[in-house]
């Protein structure tokens, strides 16, 4: 459960800022806040970023997405000598200054406070704090290649820092090789899960690890996609209920249809292609119709279209290219 996450020198974050959970203590109605066991404040069962168009709010979510990937990933996909993928602001001096990511969680029944700093060529700092018994203890921090270790932290803590490379992070690579204590803080950033289209950015675009998201988004988008298959009937209620908010939001949308074509064999597997098509009411005459291929990825990383001939029975409907 994510208590708080604060973040600094992130993309557009230059300043730093803070997303909490923790309950402020005004109104009287508390019966919809949650009280976990092991954390004497209260936190909401959900937050809501506002703010204008390109402030940030979707940044704040990108950040804490990096931190969980650099969790997970630093130790085993980041290339020795390659340096970390930092995303800085980049308009002032703080581009070459280290990015700060922090966030406070409970796991298992404790409090833990996990955060790092890093540069574009090493991990700066790191840090990690518990409250086991609900008193807080130091269990390691980290100056770059200089480690403390506290007495509540057990296991093989200084075989890890052998292994533990510049640019990479010692809770990564302590779960890598098993360490009880640390297990459940890695568990907790392994199941954090986001729903982001904004997904192509500098810390993957030529970075060793790649392939290995193009091949996780490539995935997550196959399964979006398989909402609106005609041939799963389990999915149609869902799929009309998706349908049914299009046209009440007023887009002009009455109706979308997801084809799939399979191409030739390449590498063992399938070259197929999938087209989104999506219905618009219109008064005037029958337009030309898109299609749009979100899979391409997969050989280019780009997305590609092509142009379709409207069937005659299709009159007074006009099919245009979705956006995804």
């Amino acid at each position: 459960m994510l208590i708080q996450f604060r973040v600094e020198n992130h993309r557009s974050l230059r300043d730093e800022q803070t997303l909490s959970l923790v309950a402020a203590k005004l109104g009287s109605d508390k019966n919809h806040l949650l009280r976990p066991e092991g954390l004497n404040e209260a936190l909401l069962p959900a937050v809501a970023l506002y703010g204008a168009n390109a402030s940030g709010k979707t940044n704040v979510l990108l950040a804490l997405a990096f931190m969980r990937d650099a969790v997970i990933s630093s130790h085993r996909l980041w290339e020795p000598e390659s340096g970390v993928p930092q995303e800085s602001f980049a308009l002032s001096d703080q581009q070459h200054a280290p990015s700060f990511y922090e966030a406070d969680i409970l796991a298992g029944g404790v409090r833990y406070q996990y955060g790092f700093s890093l540069d574009a060529e090493q991990i700066e700092e790191e840090w990690l704090y518990a409250w086991p018994h609900t008193r807080r203890q130091m269990w390691f921090r980290r100056d770059r290649d200089r480690f403390d270790f506290g007495r509540g932290l057990h296991g093989e803590n200084d075989t890890i820092r052998g292994l533990t490379r510049p640019n990479s992070l010692f809770l990564s690579a302590a779960a890598q090789n098993n360490h009880p204590s640390l297990l459940p803080i890695y568990s907790w950033f392994q199941r954090l899960q986001f729903e982001l289209r904004q997904w192509k950015t500098r810390s993957f675009r030529g970075n060793p690890f790649s392939r290995y998201v193009y091949r996780m988004l490539d995935g997550a988008m196959a399964r979006q996609l398989a909402l609106f298959a005609d041939y799963d009937e389990t999915l149609q209620d869902d799929r009309q209920a998706i349908v049914r908010l299009l046209q009440s939001a007023d887009t002009g949308i009455v109706d979308l249809h997801v084809e799939r074509e399979v191409g030739e064999e390449r590498g063992g597997g399938s070259s197929g292609r999938t087209n989104v098509l999506f219905r618009h009411k219109t008064d005037g005459p029958v337009g030309a119709s898109n299609t749009i291929d979100p899979g391409a990825s997969e050989w280019g990383g780009s997305l590609s279209r092509r142009d379709r001939s409207q069937s005659p029975s299709d009159a007074g409907v006009r099919a245009c290219t979705p956006i995804l």
